[in-house]
């Protein structure tokens, strides 16, 4: 035991890691648990890109689940996923286009058409925040700086940054269509 003790103390950014997700596993043992027909209509939701429903329960779970910049991982999930529309999405529930980790730890199950792939659209959202926090290591950025920063080499479109910005300014400005945000 003190020789794990001793190797966290000489690495702090370990340290930090493995305190962040614990937070995160914390965080969903504690969550109250969704009656079943809750997760039904999730599902359905899933299969037939009702774009609403999705738009709306994807962000309220990142509020719920405290995701900084959540507007920008939303607007993440619905470019890399069509708007909630494509086969990977529907076959893998995964909405991101997420390989399967080899560094760091996951939700995914495994691999599925060379992607991974979740049991639901749930743990994909956590698999989103482990990559998130494992690709920031903790530190905060505003939506600016986390699409200047961060994402400048997530993707292989130049216009990436740009299409991400537009589409998560105008998520903020129309909010959830009118509807109530959990916040």
């Amino acid at each position: 035991m003190k020789s794990i003790w001793n190797w966290l103390k000489n690495n702090p950014l370990m340290f930090i890691f493995i305190g962040l997700i614990m937070t995160v596993i914390l965080m969903v043992i504690t969550l109250p648990t969704k009656p079943r027909d809750t997760v039904i209509n999730i599902e359905k939701a899933v299969q037939t890109s009702d774009t609403t429903l999705l738009d709306d329960y994807v962000l309220n779970k990142l509020i719920s689940l405290r995701c900084p910049n959540y507007y920008v991982a939303l607007t993440q999930f619905k470019i890399e996923s069509g708007h909630f529309s494509s086969k990977l999405f529907k076959e893998n529930n995964n909405p991101m286009g997420m390989k399967y980790p080899g560094v760091r730890p996951t939700t995914a199950k495994g691999v599925r058409n060379g992607y991974a792939y979740y049991d639901n659209l749930d743990d994909a959202i956590l698999d989103y925040l482990l990559y998130h926090m494992y690709l920031t290591k903790g530190v905060k950025y505003t939506d600016k700086e986390y699409i200047e920063i961060v994402l400048k080499s997530y993707a292989e479109d130049p216009a990436y940054q740009n299409k991400v910005k537009g589409l998560s300014d105008k998520l903020k400005t129309h909010g959830d269509n009118g509807k109530s945000v959990q916040k």
